[in-house]
């Protein structure tokens, strides 16, 4: 299905502030990486709290849907086109990004893309090790995120990695899928990925901070 605006200002333009959508945006001055949702709330469900959950160990950004349930799909601006001005300056104050999307999917797996090709393998390993079944993409695959345009490969380094959670891994994160119930009935599921995407990142940035030190 085609995106109904071709960029934020025409969705500006069009739907109204706090009634359709909301942003949401930590800037952590001392991170080195900044977690994504720009399909959140009610847009791509579950993605919202996947990046909340991280934003102990960095900057965060939310583009929430929050329409009533079905109506969301217009809010969508395929992360190519994604130029929403706060979240471009925020993602380019940091080397490293990682953006949570949603995928259609009736098995619960993860794709794995963006041009951060290392920092994508090493949150392959740490989420196969965790039990998830995952895909590391290349480029040319559907939902690679390897377009430079990407929202997350515009950091200070240029590449970033995208992950695409399928809609029943989603759902089997929470007891209760709905808009207000997911942030109450996280479940070890949940819980269990986070920990792993959060591992992934401590080894990944330990690893580029030694480098980039020497």
């Amino acid at each position: 299905m085609r995106d109904v605006y071709a960029n934020f200002e025409q969705l500006k333009t069009h739907e109204q502030y706090g009634t359709s959508y909301i942003i949401d945006h930590r800037h952590q001055p001392d991170a080195d990486i900044v977690f994504l949702a720009n399909h959140g709330g009610s847009i791509e469900p579950g993605t919202s709290e996947l990046v909340r959950a991280m934003q102990d160990i960095g900057s965060t950004y939310l583009f929430e849907g929050i329409k009533p349930p079905g109506q969301n799909r217009n809010l969508h601006l395929t992360s190519v086109n994604f130029d929403e001005p706060t979240c471009l300056a925020l993602v380019a104050h940091h080397s490293h990004s990682i953006a949570f999307h949603g995928c259609t999917g009736n098995d619960p797996f993860t794709l794995i893309g963006g041009l951060d090709v290392e920092f994508a393998k090493d949150i392959y390993e740490h989420l196969t090790n965790a039990g998830f079944r995952c895909t590391l993409l290349q480029k040319g695959d559907r939902l690679s995120g390897t377009n430079k345009h990407n929202v997350c490969n515009r950091t200070s380094r240029q590449k970033g990695v995208q992950l695409e959670l399928s809609s029943a891994l989603r759902k089997s994160m929470f007891d209760s899928y709905t808009f207000t119930g997911r942030e109450h009935s996280k479940n070890q599921t949940f819980y269990q990925y986070t920990h792993a995407i959060k591992a992934a990142v401590f080894h990944h940035l330990m690893t580029y901070n030694q480098s980039f030190a020497r």
